[in-house]
């Protein structure tokens, strides 16, 4: 399967917002800042960046779930992860079963009419990052999807779910939730975004591989 329109899609992506988290690191020496106006802009930096960070990959998925329908796929042929997480995301009822009878039918019944269905199914593109993408939840998405996940490799002297959890998460949560106490330095936002890099490489690797290895369909022995 041809994988390079979504490699080019998520690469021009990752160059977007790498231009961004640029602008941002460079934008003090740029510009005639006063002490007092870098250590403010430093600060307001943290939620950016994490903000490219997870709207990054929010929209990987979710382009990877479109190019999947371009392809189209019937409900039958779907692996099981996706054949359940877009069942459950179509009919939330399955979550919370209705109380009221008529609303238990009315479920019942488009249940019934989805699963006789035998034309390609539109996979639903809403992704749940439970607003902190952290490093476990990172892999759960990935792992759901029957995607690789990401391995907890060296970075920076760490590992790099600490550098996502305890430091990137830590100080855009602190700063974020108007702690006063947390400063923030010019080094630390060029971590934060060689950090942010290295995540979206590896994500980008992961949904890439995927569809190429249609990870989306069920194997012939299921």
């Amino acid at each position: 399967m041809d994988e390079t329109t979504l490699k080019n899609d998520l690469e021009s992506d990752i160059d977007h917002r790498l231009d961004n988290l640029t602008t941002i690191r460079t934008m003090p020496s740029r510009y005639s800042f006063s002490d007092n106006d870098k250590e403010v802009w430093i600060r307001c930096s943290f939620p950016i960046i994490y903000a490219e960070w997870e709207g990054f990959f929010v929209n990987a998925i979710s382009s990877y779930f479109r190019k999947i329908n371009e392809i189209g796929i019937p409900l039958t042929q779907l692996h099981p992860n996706y054949f359940v997480r877009n069942t459950e995301k179509k009919f939330s009822q399955l979550l919370q079963y209705p109380k009221i009878f008529n609303d238990r039918y009315n479920f019942l019944t488009n249940l019934m009419n989805y699963f006789r269905r035998d034309e390609n199914i539109a996979l639903e593109t809403r992704v749940n990052t439970e607003s902190n993408l952290k490093f476990k939840v990172l892999n759960n998405i990935l792992k759901e999807l029957n995607l690789e996940v990401i391995t907890d490799c060296e970075f920076e002297g760490s590992s790099l779910s600490d550098e996502l959890d305890k430091f990137l998460l830590h100080n855009r949560n602190g700063i974020a939730h108007g702690n006063p106490s947390g400063t923030i330095t010019m080094d630390e936002i060029t971590k934060a975004i060689n950090l942010v890099e290295k995540l979206m490489d590896l994500t980008k690797e992961s949904i890439v591989n995927g569809y190429k290895n249609d990870c989306f369909k069920k194997s012939i022995s299921s």
